[in-house]
């Protein structure tokens, strides 16, 4: 849960889209009024209850029993954080993400936010220009949502129309269903994807980056909401992200903890190429 942050105070780098700024204004007001109401339980189960997300192979069991209301909860990304991400994608040229854990779409709306202004630089200035940093320009622009629930599927998309004049952005591809089989039936070329943002329930961060880690390309970006204040049930997921080595020894991410509240890693993959 934020408390007092600069996004309270700086203007937002969204102010040239009106209509989604207006969107997510609201909701990230809904979302703090809900974490102060019962407690931000969101994607962090505590220790021993179940977590949504299986398949044969994942090991990781499907119960909502003990879910309560949760899936009427926005348990959205943070505004500080969301601004931050938003702008460390449009700096990198970022035009195709992949987001684990959807929920109502406030995060989603960044990432396309994020790349459809990329994706209009890619017509001109990117097209031509081989030293744009990062640019992915041998894929069309491409942003993946994943969602489990189905009414929460709906209203993410609900709300992705709202802020995008009535429109649903062609380059949106909201996945329904559970994504540790959704994310493999896209095929998703080999490192083809520009940044990864893990947003979702403890057990399945680590499952999902081992699924994407050969679609993301060298420079990629991958994001870990509450890396800090949730590290001990992403123990998994930030022990691979720190540790895996390639086969000459060298660290295969290099990863930062950024100062947010509960914590925001960014780990930039440096794979073969």
């Amino acid at each position: 849960m934020s408390t007092s942050t600069a996004a309270d105070t700086n203007p937002s780098p969204l102010s040239h889209h009106p209509r989604a700024l207006a969107v997510l204004s609201r909701l990230h007001a809904l979302s703090l009024q809900q974490e102060r109401a019962k407690g931000a339980r969101g994607k962090h189960f505590p220790i021993g209850e179940s977590s949504p997300g299986s398949t044969a192979n994942s090991n990781v069991q499907i119960d909502f029993s003990d879910a309560g209301d949760f899936v009427e909860e926005l348990v959205a990304l943070d505004e500080d954080k969301a601004r931050a991400m938003y702008m460390m994608l449009r700096a990198m040229g970022a035009t195709r993400v992949v987001e684990a854990g959807t929920s109502f779409g406030v995060s989603l709306i960044y990432l396309l936010c994020a790349v459809a202004d990329n994706a209009k630089k890619s017509v001109g200035e990117f097209e031509n220009d081989s030293s744009a940093s990062g640019h992915n320009n041998l894929h069309p622009p491409l942003v993946v949502g994943t969602e489990l629930e189905p009414t929460k599927a709906a209203k993410a998309l609900s709300h992705v129309r709202e802020a995008f004049d009535g429109d649903i952005p062609e380059l949106l591809n909201l996945l329904q269903g559970n994504l540790l089989e959704t994310i493999p039936a896209l095929s998703l070329p080999d490192k083809s994807i520009d940044a990864l943002l893990l947003d979702i329930w403890a057990p399945l961060a680590l499952p999902v980056l081992k699924i994407m880690l050969p679609k993301l390309r060298r420079g990629a970006v991958v994001f870990l909401d509450n890396s800090v204040s949730a590290a001990e049930r992403y123990k998994d997921v930030l022990g691979f992200l720190k540790s895996v080595k390639e086969d000459n020894g060298s660290s295969r991410f290099k990863c930062i903890s950024l100062p947010y509240d509960g914590g925001f890693e960014m780990c930039v993959y440096e794979g073969r190429e």
